[in-house]
C-alpha cells in the first residue's frame, strides 16, 4: 500500500509476554524494536490530552515512538548469557522474598518478644534461630534452665556453651521475665514463626544455590581463574573474601554487558590486575 519493502515490528517491553514473539520474529528475518513502557505511558496524553488506556491508542503511541527512534533494537542474546541472565534474575528473586521473609520475623518479636533484640544485635545468627526454633516466647525461655537452653543450642551449632553461652542464657531470661510482649494466641503465633523460620531456611539454600555460578566460572574461565589467583596470592585474601569479590565483579560485568549490547572479554575481563 505505501510502496515498503521492510517492516519493523515495534513493541512494549511489559513483563514477559513480548519474549516468545519477539525471537520469532527475528529467526525469521524481521527487525524487533523495543520501547521502554515509560516512553508510552508519557506520550500517552500527548495524542488526545489524556491518560486513557486501550489497544488502538496504545499501538499508535508505540507505532510513533519506534517511527521517532525512541527504542532499542531486540537481538536474542548468546545461550551462555541468557543462562547466567536467568540466574542473576532469580538470585534477584529470592534475595526480595528472603526480605520479606525477615521483615515478618522481626513483627513477630516486635508483637511477642520487643525486647529479643537487646541480647542479639543480629536475629539470623546461629544462636537466635536456634532459640527462635525452640524457644521463642518469654514463656519458653522461662521453663528451661541456662544448662538446657546450652544443650539446645547444641543441636544446631558447634560451639553453644561455655562462658558465652551461659550469659547469653542468663540474659535471656532476663529479659523474659520482664517482657511486655503480647500473650494471646500465642500458640499459634508460634506456628507461625516456625513456618517462617522455615521459609527463611529454604531462601536461603536456594541463594546459596544459584551463586554457586562463580565456583562454575572458577573452575572453566580463565579470567577468573586469574583473578581468584590474584586475590588470594597477591593482595592476600583468604578463598571466601576472594569469591565474594569475583561475585560482585560479576554482576558489574553482566550490567554492563546487558548495557552495551558487548560480549565477554577476557581482556577487559583482567584489566584491572594491572592495576
Amino acid at each position: 500500500m505505501h510502496s515498503m519493502n521492510d517492516v519493523v515490528v515495534g513493541m512494549e517491553s511489559t513483563g514477559h509476554y513480548w519474549f516468545n514473539i519477539a525471537n520469532w520474529l527475528v529467526d525469521r528475518g524481521i527487525d524487533v524494536a523495543l520501547v521502554n513502557p515509560m516512553t508510552t505511558k508519557r506520550n500517552k496524553e500527548n495524542r488526545d490530552n489524556s491518560p486513557s488506556k486501550n489497544d488502538p491508542k496504545d499501538a499508535l503511541v508505540i507505532a510513533d515512538a519506534v517511527s521517532r527512534g525512541f527504542y532499542t533494537p531486540f537481538s536474542p542474546k548468546d545461550e551462555a548469557f541468557r543462562r547466567i541472565r536467568v540466574m542473576v534474575t532469580n538470585r534477584e528473586h529470592w534475595v526480595v522474598k528472603s526480605g520479606r521473609t525477615k521483615n515478618r520475623i522481626h513483627r513477630w518479636l516486635d508483637i511477642r518478644f520487643p525486647e529479643y533484640r537487646q541480647a542479639f544485635d543480629d536475629i539470623f545468627s546461629d544462636r537466635s534461630l536456634a532459640t527462635l526454633r525452640r524457644f521463642p516466647a518469654p514463656s519458653d525461655l522461662l521453663q528451661l534452665t541456662p544448662e538446657q537452653m546450652v544443650l539446645i543450642w547444641g543441636e544446631y551449632m558447634a560451639r553453644p556453651g561455655g562462658v558465652r553461652g551461659k550469659n547469653k542464657a542468663l540474659e535471656l531470661q532476663s529479659l523474659a521475665r520482664h517482657s511486655v510482649g503480647d500473650t494471646t494466641a500465642l500458640e499459634e503465633d508460634k506456628w507461625e514463626l516456625r513456618h517462617l523460620i522455615e521459609e527463611y531456611d529454604r531462601i536461603c539454600r536456594i541463594i546459596d544455590e544459584v551463586y554457586f555460578t562463580v565456583f562454575h566460572l572458577l573452575s572453566f574461565n580463565e579470567a577468573f581463574q586469574a583473578m581468584h589467583t590474584h586475590n588470594t596470592e597477591v593482595k592476600r585474601m583468604t578463598k571466601m573474601q576472594s569469591m565474594m569479590k569475583l561475585i560482585g565483579k560479576l554482576a558489574r560485568m553482566l550490567v554492563a554487558m546487558a548495557k552495551q549490547g558487548q560480549t565477554f572479554s577476557i581482556d577487559k575481563a583482567q584489566l584491572p590486575l594491572a592495576a
